[in-house]
């Protein structure tokens, strides 16, 4: 599981960011979108992660949608009530060399 604190999504069609604040999160957000301010007035538009970009891998398809449907028969058979079906995602990350940070910092 990953948790961020502050995520901030940024719509490429319509160039609209969304930021998530913590409360009390002021001075931080104030911070931020200075920063991004400053970036699109320089015409900043490269982003491509500075650290690998980790391995991520999802359950297959046909898996998910056969656990689907078996799920679904049960809830229609009222052999059960509710249905809650999660899927397995695995992320690799790639330390650097000489990288004596913690593990969050190899998120790019």
């Amino acid at each position: 599981m990953v948790f961020v604190k502050r995520p901030i999504v940024v719509d490429s069609v319509t160039k609209i960011a969304i930021v998530q604040l913590l409360p009390n999160d002021d001075a931080w957000a104030s911070h931020t979108v200075t920063s991004l301010k400053e970036a699109a007035s320089r015409g900043v538009t490269d982003t491509t992660p500075t650290k690998p970009a980790p391995a991520i891998t999802t359950s297959r398809e046909s898996i998910y949608k056969s656990r689907t449907s078996l799920a679904k028969e049960k809830l229609f058979a009222g052999e059960s009530y509710r249905l809650c079906l999660a899927a397995l995602s695995h992320m690799a990350l790639t330390r650097l060399q000489n990288d004596s940070s913690s593990s969050w910092s190899l998120l790019p």
